[in-house]
């Protein structure tokens, strides 16, 4: 797997934790042949390619049904990325379903539901409480949210509002579904918004607004909802977490996690030299290289610069 590059998906076989699947997304930069979907047998000694389709597609979502690990649902995603451009969706891209565990595969496509033409990246969500239930938010030449109710066989268009159906589908794509309730299904985009009609509709007011108003930080990628208590649940984005307690009403962020995605650093001519970095979707930053306390470099003594998505920064050499 060391040449993947990329893994967006890793599910263990409930019954049986030797039995390992990793969804690849590969390195977006080449077409190589180490994108796809990859399983063991062995508790990850070693590991063959299941699915693939071809050098340019990897896996962008997969999700197992709880109630029978060996019925997955897997999403191939056609893509490429240069240092100027960005190619989402192709003909490799797809929604395949199996149900022995990845030695068949069934693509599912226009015939079952799904909109014709080329497609580009799809998010899956799959109901615990009913794993008939199944949700697809799919890229295509129009965006749109489907569901299925046979457990993926067969399809219907359900949302295509692009306030719902998302304008960035290469970057924000996921779903997540209520652990007791299939029709209760959350859209994991900018802000964070919910459906209590299985998609049919989203409450207009969002759970999470994206101007960020409730402290959290918008763009969203992942949400964890507590099996055993789901007014419970932990948000993830481009900003840390989200914690709430009460199904969104009061949210708590937590600050002592020390995670930053910096792009890039530079460094002043002061005494002590200060260094600057640009974050991801988290602004620019500046802060002393060493200080005069005990006790090391604390996150007060850096100073925030300027919002957005934080990149290249120069600082004057002459005054910084």
């Amino acid at each position: 797997l060391e040449a993947t590059k990329t893994i967006h998906r890793i599910l263990i076989d409930p019954d049986d934790e030797n039995t390992i699947y990793v969804g690849a997304l590969g390195d977006p930069f080449t077409e190589n042949e180490h994108r796809g979907l990859y399983k063991s047998t062995d508790g990850g000694e070693n590991w063959y390619k299941i699915l693939s389709t071809n050098s340019s597609s990897g896996i962008a979502d997969l999700v197992m049904d709880p109630k029978n690990p060996k019925k997955l649902l897997a999403a191939l995603y056609d893509h490429k990325r240069t240092p100027f451009s960005f190619v989402s969706g192709g003909t490799g891209s797809g929604l395949y379903l199996t149900d022995n565990g990845g030695t068949t595969w069934k693509k599912i496509n226009a015939e079952n539901g799904l909109p014709s033409g080329e497609l580009g990246r799809i998010g899956i969500a799959i109901a615990p409480s009913n794993p008939n239930r199944i949700y697809a938010k799919i890229e295509a030449q129009k965006n749109a949210l489907y569901r299925s109710d046979d457990g993926g066989l067969l399809w219907e268009q359900i949302n295509d509002n692009p306030k719902f159906t998302n304008n960035r589908p290469f970057y924000l794509q996921d779903l997540a579904v209520d652990t007791e309730d299939q029709e209760r299904v959350y859209n994991i985009y900018q802000p964070l918004s919910v459906s209590y009609d299985g998609g049919k509709t989203f409450d207009t007011t969002p759970m999470i607004p994206a101007d960020e108003t409730k402290g959290i930080h918008a763009d969203f990628h992942a949400l964890w909802i507590n099996p055993n208590d789901p007014q419970h649940f932990i948000i993830g984005g481009d900003g840390g977490l989200g914690i709430t307690f009460d199904h969104g009403k009061s949210w708590y962020f937590p600050e002592s996690i020390p995670v930053a995605q910096f792009y890039q650093i530079n460094v002043d001519y002061d005494t002590p030299f200060n260094v600057y970095g640009g974050m991801q979707d988290n602004g620019n930053w500046s802060g002393p290289a060493y200080t005069w306390k005990r006790g090391g470099i604390r996150t007060l003594y850096w100073q925030y610069l300027v919002g957005g998505d934080g990149f290249y920064i120069a600082p004057d050499i002459e005054n910084s």
